[in-house]
């Protein structure tokens, strides 16, 4: 994944020793959603569970009960969701990760 220190920057570590470590944080399913849209991705946190069951979004794991999203994953999957470049409307529509 070739994502900037940038492009995360405003995430809040949870400790100042979390970001000497060099870890990265985890948001749970609305975070994340709030995160993608952000970032210019506009996303349901319902939109997010769905696609966990029934496959195709972002990869995640869970603790406890709750999923739990790594933000440079769910940024590089909204990335590769996203149609190729156009120069019009009338280009052909292709999708980028389907």
């Amino acid at each position: 994944m070739n994502l900037t220190e940038n492009t995360l920057q405003h995430i809040d570590y949870p400790s100042e020793r979390a970001a000497q470590l060099g870890c990265q944080p985890t948001l749970n399913r609305d975070d994340t959603a709030e995160f993608l849209t952000e970032m210019g991705f506009k996303i349901a946190p319902g939109t997010l569970q769905k696609l966990a069951c029934n496959g195709g979004g972002p990869e995640y794991a869970i603790w406890g009960r709750n999923a739990i999203y790594e933000p440079p994953k769910a940024l590089e999957w909204a990335k590769n969701r996203r149609s190729l470049p156009r120069t019009n409307t009338s280009a052909s529509y292709e999708h980028g990760g389907r």
